[in-house]
């Protein structure tokens, strides 16, 4: 079954989260905007298109070495990004990339338009100056606060105290009752 997965055409991508937090990644053809978007990436573009996952790791492997660019985010750095994120200067970021990865020689050319899986959230954006990270315990069985946002795997609220916080719900699936509610007291 791996290898029938490993033999598909590969993509591979550069995802930013914000103007300076950036990452190299792969993906199948088939699964390349779930990917993108269980990440939370709110811009990304595709450098190459090839035929298998093993030829797609040696120019993600190229990329990341040649450009410096990371092929993790940690998600800290990821929701940091996610809060100041400006549509405007990320998209500069990712067209300097752009030009790099053509100058560079790694790929035949870029793709020459940018996916927007900002588009996808149920977030315009996030107006606020901080947002308070929560990493539940397992004898917490329920999180209650107002939806503010949902951004790849990230859930934010609003909780009862008018804080925003945000949980990274991937780890809680089929787990943890999370309960949200969409009236907001701002």
């Amino acid at each position: 079954m791996q290898l029938q997965y490993n033999l598909q055409p590969h993509d591979v991508y550069i995802a930013a989260f914000g103007s300076n937090i950036v990452k190299v990644g792969m993906a199948s053809k088939v699964r390349l905007f779930q990917r993108l978007t269980e990440q939370g990436a709110r811009l990304a573009m595709v450098v190459a298109l090839l035929p298998d996952a093993y030829k797609a790791r040696e120019v993600e492997k190229k990329v990341q070495l040649t450009l410096n660019i990371p092929d993790k985010v940690t998600n800290k750095r990821k929701i940091e990004a996610l809060v100041a994120y400006n549509f405007e200067t990320t998209s500069k970021v990712l067209e300097s990339l752009r030009k790099k990865v053509a100058d560079s020689g790694l790929t035949k050319s870029p793709f020459p338009y940018l996916y927007n899986p900002h588009a996808l959230y149920a977030a315009d954006s996030l107006s606020v100056s901080s947002v308070n990270y929560v990493q539940l315990s397992a004898q917490q069985e329920v999180l209650t606060g107002y939806f503010y946002a949902m951004i790849g795997r990230f859930l934010f609220l609003e909780l009862s105290d008018r804080s925003l916080t945000v949980v990274d719900v991937q780890q809680y699936l089929g787990r943890m009752l999370i309960s949200v509610s969409s009236a907001s007291f701002l």
